[in-house]
């Protein structure tokens, strides 16, 4: 994020159509990967024997 806070090609790149596309899909690809990690992540939920 800081090479689009001075001028020059980094920021008109994130400014034009394709930048935005790059950002949406860096974003999803994160989120499917925090959501993968997550599930992978959790422990499994034991039967209660005495409940």
């Amino acid at each position: 994020m800081f090479l689009t806070a001075t001028p020059g090609d980094f920021r008109d790149f994130y400014s034009s159509i394709g930048g935005v596309l790059v950002m949406a899909l860096g974003a999803t690809v994160s989120g499917v990967g925090i959501a993968i990690a997550e599930r992978l992540g959790r422990d499994e939920v034991e039967e209660r024997v005495l409940a």
